[in-house]
């Protein structure tokens, strides 16, 4: 699935590392699911109202075990306002819709996901039937 990014304050994160992680971690993840419809299994991207929440997000993230680094070099999150940011695992691609009642989109996925499907807030969007990318 892809990601529509929407937001002031946005912090993306790849779930699934090559290092161990504290299995309480996804417990956490699931119970911030309200606050953000953005997850797909690959990443998940936490939306706040201000640069407090993100903060604490994400110290509570680095104490689980992942790992944030200014120069984004094998970071395993990012915050982000309107760009995406410089991860060498995420990318930004258009979605064109196949449907005229659609606006054409931004997402956010992981590099080389076959995942062909993204929430938009309202509804499950698919590829080939709602949007091309």
């Amino acid at each position: 699935m892809a990601l529509v990014a929407r937001s002031m304050y946005k912090l993306i994160l790849r779930v699934h590392v090559r290092r161990e992680i504290d299995p309480y971690a996804y417990k956490y993840l699931l119970d911030h699911q309200p606050w953000s419809v953005n997850w797909d299994g690959e990443i998940f991207l936490f939306r706040a109202m201000n640069q407090w929440d993100m903060e604490k997000f994400s110290e509570d993230l680095m104490s689980f075990g992942y790992k944030w680094s200014k120069d984004l070099n094998d970071a395993d999150f990012a915050w982000s306002d309107l760009e995406v940011p410089s991860l060498d695992w995420l990318e930004e691609i258009p979605a064109t819709p196949l449907k005229k009642n659609l606006d054409p989109l931004h997402l956010w996925q992981m590099k080389n996901s076959h995942i062909d499907w993204f929430h938009d807030g309202i509804d499950i969007q698919y590829r080939g039937t709602d949007y091309d990318w």
